[in-house]
């Protein structure tokens, strides 16, 4: 099991902690951090656009990103949600022992 972070952003706190709270509860991701809220500066349909979100930083194994991916793609309050999946180049032994103990392998 390798693991990953999946990156996400939404609109605001409450969005952001219900979707920790299952992810974490369905054991899909060991830990969500949600970071303060971030000014988002984009373009959307051609408008220039700015809006306040939170950033969520998903821990899980690679085994999971799908399921996951398809998670935020059902539950997501954005039309086109931000997923961006990043492999974990390198973590602490047990660190990554803590990560498989807290994340069920989805897919057996």
């Amino acid at each position: 099991m390798s693991l990953i972070f999946i990156y996400t952003t939404v609109g605001n706190q409450e969005d952001a902690q219900k979707l920790a709270e299952i992810l974490v509860k369905q054991q899909l991701a060991a830990c969500v951090s949600i970071g303060s809220a971030v000014q988002s500066h984009y373009v959307w349909q051609g408008k220039r656009e700015w809006a306040e979100e939170y950033p969520l930083t998903i821990k899980t194994t690679k085994e999971n990103q799908q399921l996951i991916c398809d998670f935020i793609r059902s539950h997501h309050p954005y039309f086109l949600p931000e997923i961006v999946v990043v492999p974990v180049v390198y973590a602490d032994e047990k660190y990554q022992q803590w990560v498989r103990e807290n994340v069920s392998d989805c897919l057996k």
